[in-house]
């Protein structure tokens, strides 16, 4: 069974789980994806993933800067003329790593001002101009339902997505302007999740733990040398479960959170951190 239907738009989409959620919304049958992500040719290699496991599928690749509002709108505006209608969004888009002037980790009263204004002009504001340029274009749309066979009080007029994390609802040491970052996506979806639900568009966000992408490889860099392969075996062991995630699984979640199977999940905050959270 098809979860999905329609035009979906990845930010983030060259790597980790952007890349993978393109591939989710691929599996779970939409039959357009935008692509967007500031590198060229990581969206060309998503987009020839796509293209031999689903030759059907049609793709569109937008260079994208979410922290400019233009760059946001034009990659919004590209999307709905490429295929009429933009049912899916899943802002994956983030930076954790530090600036090249901020070569470490630090304690959160000794971060540069440069270095929180450089994350949260991506994570928090340029968050917020995707999911504004997203809603304005949904709000156009019509309702409908994405599972074939679905009661038309189920329908919706488009699905919003934001990758927060379990630092957007508690704080991991040495990263505040990143757990500043997260804790705005929250604020974001909630707020309009109470603006806009009446409207038939659902907004909600996953919260991941860590998750095995080049992300967590740039984290365990940031540790000294000598210190990385312990470091790295310390966040393996971390989640109950036992493992770290795969952007599979939670790219799987943005593909049932945007589907029909969703329908009465709004303003929700889905945690998926191996139970961490649930830890003392």
């Amino acid at each position: 069974m098809a979860l999905l239907n329609g035009t979906a738009l990845v930010t983030g989409a060259g790597s980790g789980i952007g890349q993978a959620t393109a591939l989710a919304y691929a599996r779970g049958g939409c039959q357009n994806i935008a692509l967007a992500d500031r590198d060229e040719s990581s969206i060309a290699n998503t987009a020839q993933l796509i293209g031999k496991q689903w030759p059907n599928v049609k793709t569109l690749g937008v260079v994208t800067d979410v922290s400019d509002q233009t760059s946001v709108d034009n990659m919004v505006k590209k999307t709905v003329e490429a295929f009429g209608s933009l049912d899916y969004a899943a802002n994956v888009a983030g930076v954790i790593k530090p600036n090249v002037t901020c070569t470490a980790r630090s304690l959160s009263a000794d971060y540069p001002i440069s270095e929180f204004d450089r994350v949260n002009n991506v994570n928090a504001r340029g968050l917020m101009f995707c999911v504004q340029a997203e809603t304005r274009a949904m709000r156009e749309q019509a309702f409908k339902v994405t599972i074939e066979g679905y009661p038309e009080r189920r329908a919706q007029r488009g699905s919003i997505i934001n990758i927060a994390s379990t630092c957007g609802l508690s704080a991991l040491s040495d990263i505040m302007p990143y757990v500043v970052s997260k804790h705005a996506v929250v604020g974001v979806t909630r707020a309009f999740a109470v603006d806009h639900g009446k409207e038939g568009i659902r907004i909600n966000a996953v919260c991941p733990g860590i998750v095995e992408t080049p992300m967590l490889l740039q984290r365990i860099a940031m540790l000294k040398e000598s210190e990385a392969q312990i470091g790295a075996r310390k966040i393996a062991d971390d989640p109950p479960i036992g493992r770290l995630a795969v952007a599979e699984e939670i790219a799987d979640i943005c593909v049932f959170l945007s589907s029909s199977m969703a329908s009465y999940m709004h303003g929700s905050m889905v945690m998926a951190d191996g139970g961490k959270m649930a830890e003392y």
